[in-house]
């Protein structure tokens, strides 16, 4: 063998299944600590912005009429937020205090997606051939700002409730909802703060 050739070897004993947490600084090949500042930050800054809805604005260039979508700032934070849990998922499982602190708050969240989300109703001929309409419960999603969904209405004309197309049908449920998951993301952000200081994220490691 090549006098320089240099043998490989692997430590067949290690694991990753070590449960003791990896020390991050900005001395590691790799800062996770960096990776998780940015991240923090960004969710100060987007969280410092005036939170409000999202619109169409409304231009006219060449008499031609344009929809511009102004970003709703609440999606912003929020997502900002789902991006720094996930990227202390890690963490969050080493610790039951935390898991237990962030997990019930993220059920909350889909409770409240279950309150206010959109079913679609569907027709259904009965046997005296009239036509109703029901909710399918199976499916639900939160509509688009604006969207033109089927409503059901008190009809004054025909003294009885009837299905209509609305633009914009949706809207205020969609911004209940999205208020209301706002408070619980400001309550996990807080969870997410307090972790990353009791695991001291940001020290600096003395070097010689």
């Amino acid at each position: 063998m090549d006098n320089d050739s240099k043998e490989i070897k692997f430590d067949d004993e290690s694991s990753y299944e070590d449960d003791t947490p990896p020390e991050y600084s900005s001395k590691s090949d790799f800062s996770k600590g960096s990776v998780v500042q940015e991240a923090l930050k960004r969710c100060i800054v987007l969280r410092s912005d005036e939170m409000r809805p999202g619109y169409y604005n409304y231009t006219v260039s060449d008499n031609t009429r344009k929809e511009i979508w102004v970003t709703d700032t609440r999606d912003k934070f929020i997502s900002s937020v789902i991006a720094l849990r996930n990227l202390l998922g890690p963490e969050i499982n080493r610790d039951e205090k935390f898991k237990g602190a962030i997990e019930p708050l993220e059920e909350e969240c889909e409770t409240l997606f279950d309150k206010y989300a959109y079913s679609p109703y569907e027709s259904e001929v009965q046997s005296n051939g009239q036509i109703i309409f029901k909710k399918n419960e199976e499916i639900k999603y939160m509509p688009m700002i604006e969207s033109i969904v089927s409503v059901s209405i008190y009809d004054q004309n025909q003294k009885r409730k009837v299905m209509r197309e609305v633009k914009g049908g949706w809207d205020n449920y969609v911004n209940g909802y999205k208020e209301s998951l706002l408070n619980i993301y400001d309550k996990i952000f807080r969870e997410l703060n307090v972790l990353i200081d009791s695991i001291n994220y940001f020290k600096k490691k003395s070097g010689f």
